[in-house]
């Protein structure tokens, strides 16, 4: 269990931090827990100069139980690192706590990408920066709601063609930055899936990557689907688990028919493997 500080244990206002994890790699995500004898008017966790709100999430056993999940930046540089709760009870009385992790190198690969001339052009910066700028607009959104209580699972059937986190090397040019995804790769037409259920804050068609889709799925997740072949569901829509939301396809910047899926951690693009592979822990 990590080293804790400033932890109070009073009968009367217990106050404690419990991380899903002591040691975490850069990309990943980390939940971290806060439990309270007392009811709270407002919490925040702190890493590195980021703010984030908590949320109270149920529990039988604990009735002021709170939970953010931590999304690690892949820059984030290897070592020990402290993660601080603050908070305020009804009785007005200021609380705080913190918790030390250890993050370790992930050691990302470079990865080589041969695309054609029509691809290729797609590359260029300026189309990239501005549908990374209304990509990141969504993910900056922070809905205290939650619309999932259960695993995510892998959205469409295909082998894995490329992983998260890899510097990638497009033709001749220089290494570009890393991959923010896992790229499923099958025919065109595969069904791909709701990894799980939320509200589509974002369904375009964009030049760089391609047809695309966002769905929030609260407390801070978004899930990303690219280079779809058709879009089966529009903004605003309200999606379950396992519901067909598009069709697989090679639009935007593709080698070839795979589907890009990403997942954005308030606002930190993180591992999906770790999601759908069920290693990240959603409850205390």
């Amino acid at each position: 269990m990590p080293v804790s500080g400033e932890t109070i244990h009073s009968l009367s206002n217990y106050f404690k931090i419990i991380p899903s994890a002591a040691t975490i790699k850069q990309g990943q995500t980390l939940t971290v827990f806060v439990d309270s004898a007392n009811r709270l008017k407002q919490i925040e966790l702190s890493f590195r100069g980021r703010k984030l709100p908590m949320n109270h999430t149920w529990h039988k056993d604990h009735k002021h139980l709170f939970r953010a999940f931590l999304g690690i930046p892949v820059g984030t540089r290897p070592g020990r690192y402290k993660i601080v709760a603050r908070a305020t009870d009804i009785n007005r009385q200021s609380l705080s706590i913190y918790t030390m992790i250890q993050v370790k190198n992930a050691r990302y690969k470079i990865q080589q990408i041969n695309l054609s001339k029509k691809k290729t052009k797609l590359l260029d910066q300026k189309i990239l920066q501005q549908e990374g700028a209304v990509l990141n607009s969504h993910f900056l959104k922070k809905d205290r709601k939650v619309y999932f209580s259960s695993p995510f699972h892998k959205p469409a059937k295909g082998r894995i063609s490329s992983l998260f986190g890899l510097r990638r090397k497009y033709n001749s040019h220089e290494v570009s930055t890393y991959h923010k995804g896992l790229d499923i790769a099958n025919k065109t037409g595969t069904a791909v899936h709701a990894s799980n259920g939320g509200q589509v804050t974002l369904s375009t068609v964009f030049k760089s990557n391609g047809k695309t889709v966002l769905i929030n799925h609260g407390h801070g997740i978004i899930t990303i689907y690219i280079h779809l072949h058709k879009r089966l569901v529009k903004t605003g829509d309200w999606v379950k688990k396992g519901q067909i939301i598009g069709r697989l396809g090679s639009t935007g910047i593709t080698s070839g028919p795979n589907l890009h899926f990403g997942i954005s951690v308030n606002n930190v693009r993180v591992d999906p493997a770790q999601w759908i592979n069920n290693r990240v822990k959603l409850f205390y």
